[in-house]
């Protein structure tokens, strides 16, 4: 370490809490696994992926029929896809190309944006 205080490690895992309400982080880079809260106050949050290089969380809310975004420190919260979704079980960045996808379990299809 270069003496500095980082907000976000660099290598880390992020998940859903059990009942959906938190979106949490745990840093692998110390053996101090204690999760950090992202975003609060989420209804049903199910699915968690992010963008490293774009410093972006992305989610899947069930009640909330969305898939959200924020910035790695839970600020800047937006919805990517609100339309035309009924039930996002599975989310995927994908890294390479940029896209994100998604599975809708009601609709029974993997959709992308």
């Amino acid at each position: 370490s270069n003496g500095t205080c980082r907000l976000v490690p660099d290598e880390f895992l992020v998940f859903p809490s059990s009942m959906g309400e938190d979106i949490s982080r745990i840093s692998l880079d110390t053996y101090n696994y204690v999760s950090v809260v992202v975003v609060a106050k989420q209804r049903n949050a199910v699915a968690v992926d992010f963008s490293y290089k774009a410093k972006t969380l992305f989610w899947s809310n069930v009640d909330a029929k969305a898939i959200m975004s924020s910035t790695f420190d839970g600020k800047k919260k937006k919805t990517i896809v609100g339309n035309n979704l009924v039930y996002a079980k599975g989310i995927a960045f994908d890294w390479i190309a940029g896209n994100l996808y998604w599975t809708d379990r009601a609709k029974r299809t993997i959709e992308a944006a």
